[in-house]
């Protein structure tokens, strides 16, 4: 019977680890969106900060538009 419940919260740990780091890939993936989102508003807008927050957030799919400036 401690074999049955060793095996059962083992399965259940490797759950949980799989959660976490799965909740943890989404939750930067997002911040990461919100970063993009963010430097195209400063683009539209025409902010003159746009390329000083695109190199401190290395943000360099965003580099080209630095070109067409």
């Amino acid at each position: 019977m401690q074999k049955f419940y060793l095996i059962l919260i083992t399965i259940f740990a490797f759950l949980f680890l799989f959660t976490f780091f799965s909740y943890e890939k989404i939750k930067n993936e997002l911040n990461y969106s919100k970063k993009l989102n963010k430097a195209y508003e400063m683009y539209v807008n025409g902010d003159l900060r746009f390329e000083k927050y695109i190199n401190k957030n290395n943000l360099n799919e965003l580099k080209y538009l630095l070109e067409r400036k």
